[in-house]
């Protein structure tokens, strides 16, 4: 199971490397990260944390202590949208236009086909994994969340 945790941050040179760190020093492995500006001088963060023995209290004082953050929520399947974008290069042959209903086509051209996917992690791994042996390149962004209809905005600092 991931922990993902979506951090709002005030853009400045550090930051990351102290949120990095600090996970680091608690041992949890990070996934994906993903960052960028939002509005303000704030960026989001999306982190994605392999690990089931997050204890996400201490992990969110210690995220409130450096002084960079000014908010932080911890989100799941069950309180947020997620979604992740992977780019393929496969041969056109080996494109099968009805199994890629949903792809956008990028680049095309009598050998090769690029084209990209959206979808939730668990989806794009799963039409992924029959066809991986003919992938020439694949590029994932790690997950995006954001919070979902209903769910309480705030851990904000």
């Amino acid at each position: 199971m991931n922990t993902i945790l979506r951090l709002g941050v005030y853009d400045s040179p550090g930051v990351l490397d102290r949120i990095a760190g600090l996970i680091r020093r608690n041992g949890f492995n990070i996934t994906s990260i993903n960052a960028g500006r939002s509005k303000g001088g704030v960026s989001q963060i999306s982190i994605v944390l392999d690990d089931e023995r997050i204890d996400v209290g201490k992990l969110g004082q210690q995220l409130v202590d450096i002084n960079f953050i000014s908010e932080y929520r911890v989100l799941g399947d069950d309180n947020a949208c997620i979604r992740e974008l992977a780019l393929l290069r496969m041969r056109a042959a080996d494109f099968d236009a009805a199994y890629f209903r949903d792809a956008k086509i990028l680049e095309r051209d009598a050998r090769e086909i690029s084209f990209e996917l959206t979808g939730a992690p668990r989806d794009i791994d799963a039409l992924l994994l029959p066809v991986q042996d003919r992938l020439l390149d694949v590029v994932r962004s790690g997950a995006l969340a954001i919070s979902g209809k209903g769910t309480d905005a705030n851990e904000s600092v």
